[in-house]
């Protein structure tokens, strides 16, 4: 069963080396997701790519984009 949802997201990519506010968080080469809404962290994803862990998140955290 699969569905198809629209939300309303912006994905950055930051190369945490880069950026000192994320540098105590470069550990190896894991994927880190970290969800923002109105500049607060409202989820966390730390332990690798996990395709339906991140569509929990952003579906928990994010609401679903409005059309029309």
């Amino acid at each position: 069963c699969s569905t198809s949802h629209s939300y309303d997201v912006k994905w950055v990519e930051v190369c945490a080396d880069d950026v000192t506010k994320f540098k105590e968080m470069a550990v190896g080469a894991k994927p880190l997701f970290i969800l923002y809404k109105t500049g607060l962290e409202v989820g966390r994803m730390d332990k690798g790519a996990n395709g339906n862990e991140l569509q929990r998140l952003v579906a928990a955290n994010c609401g679903e984009k409005k059309t029309g």
